[in-house]
């Protein structure tokens, strides 16, 4: 809890924004949206954290945003791993605040509801195996998921 703490009052100063991420996975494979900004900007469903939520429930509320209400999870709500970066200089805006994100992964089991992707925010998904996941990803990226799914 202290060590969660000290690393959330680190991100604040950085200012980096609070991002929650889920890792959903149904039959051995896991979801993965495609961003629209860049081409393969592939990433695990996630969002920024409003005030109040957890970032279990930030990650939740921004899978049902972006990826279909009638989405429905199993999980313990047990942060699986941790991934700060500082946003691409092209990407920051001026007026906003925050460089980058401090983003916490949380892994869920599909339980059931269709995927239909809020096209405003997504470009694509698809269901990927681990090897899949490793082409569609950047390469730091690859090593956060590496060892989420190494741990799994």
């Amino acid at each position: 809890m202290i060590q969660t703490l000290y690393y959330r009052f680190l991100a604040w100063k950085k200012k980096l924004r609070p991002v929650g991420a889920i890792i959903l996975e149904r039959e051995g494979k896991y979801l993965l949206v495609e961003k629209p900004r860049t081409e393969n900007a592939w990433q695990f469903p996630q969002g920024g954290v409003e005030m109040g939520e957890t970032f279990y429930q930030g990650a939740l509320r921004e899978l049902r945003e972006e990826c279909g209400a009638s989405i429905e999870v199993e999980s313990d709500q047990k942060l699986v791993a941790r991934y700060q970066y500082l946003f691409p200089k092209q990407f920051r805006r001026p007026d906003h605040r925050y460089k980058g994100a401090n983003v916490e992964f949380f892994a869920a089991k599909y339980v059931s509801g269709e995927i239909e992707l809020d096209e405003n925010e997504l470009k694509s998904y698809c269901w990927a195996t681990p090897a899949e996941i490793k082409q569609k990803v950047t390469a730091a990226y690859w090593r956060v998921v590496k060892k989420i799914l190494e741990n799994k």
